[in-house]
């Protein structure tokens, strides 16, 4: 276990090992989350959906702009737009 101290900006500084042993490097994107029992989960975050084309299969040709509309509507409903 590696103890770490909060600076007084709310950062904490994890040493480079760690970062290596989750295969994390400068640039990538990282997730947070909170166990129930109050454990500070940390996970890299593979990718984005561009690199996911292709991982779903689908029947059909697909009108993405179509997607695109929808998925911009149900953001503003969301939003209260």
């Amino acid at each position: 276990m590696t103890r770490i101290k909060m600076g007084a900006r709310g950062r904490l500084k994890i040493p480079l090992e760690l970062w290596d042993e989750i295969g994390v490097k400068p640039g990538d994107t990282v997730e947070l989350n909170v166990s129930e029992e109050g454990v500070l989960l940390i996970g890299k975050v593979h990718g984005d959906l561009n690199e996911q084309m292709g991982s779903v299969s689908v029947d059909g040709r697909q009108d993405f702009e179509k997607v695109r509309e929808e998925v911009k509507k149900a953001r503003g409903k969301k939003r209260g737009e």
